[in-house]
């Protein structure tokens, strides 16, 4: 998981090289639709602090804790990111993907 504001690292493969399984797309869409909905009508609290993930291959789907970091440049206490990078400032030595 990353914040859409950071560009992926120029090494890393999208989703036409590494591929994406068409149906692993649809459920997690189903089940983002659904989050909104239930969000919309007010008929569940959002769920800051969770992280969903969803193993299509083991049929698995679990929900982790995660804090935020107070120092993170686009979402922390003092943000340093607030418009997305272009390719001449992005440095892919300080990226969050390893």
């Amino acid at each position: 998981m990353r914040d859409p504001r950071i560009p992926l690292r120029k090494d890393s493969p999208g989703c036409a090289e590494a591929g994406i399984v068409g149906a692993a797309a649809g459920v997690v869409g189903a089940w983002q639709a659904m989050e909104a909905i239930k969000l919309l009508s007010f008929a569940a609290p959002a769920p800051g602090g969770k992280l969903l993930t969803i193993d299509t291959l083991s049929n698995e789907v679990s929900c982790l804790a995660v804090v935020r970091d107070p120092s993170c440049p686009a979402c922390g206490e003092h943000p340093r990111i607030t418009e997305p990078l272009s390719a001449a400032e992005y440095d892919p030595e300080r990226s969050c993907i390893a």
